[in-house]
């Protein structure tokens, strides 16, 4: 996102932390949008969550594209 120049938020989780599923509000946050827990969880202006790298990288390339969504 950052190389993209693109607005966003990081959420630092510990690997332990999900797998246990400790109580903390950085996980709380993750599992509202992804119960799964999948890395990276990226959540879209529209409410769209994505959990897929190659699907969030083509998205936001895609979309500052006009071709593709004029």
């Amino acid at each position: 996102m950052q190389l993209l120049d693109v607005p966003h938020e990081v959420i630092e989780l510990e690997y332990e932390t999900v797998v246990k599923r400790q109580d903390t509000p950085g996980l709380a946050r993750l599992l509202a949008a992804n119960p799964l827990g999948q890395f990276p969880t990226l959540i879209t202006p529209e409410g769209v969550v994505m959990t897929e790298m190659v699907a969030i990288v083509l998205c936001e390339n895609l979309s500052k594209s006009p071709s593709y969504f004029s």
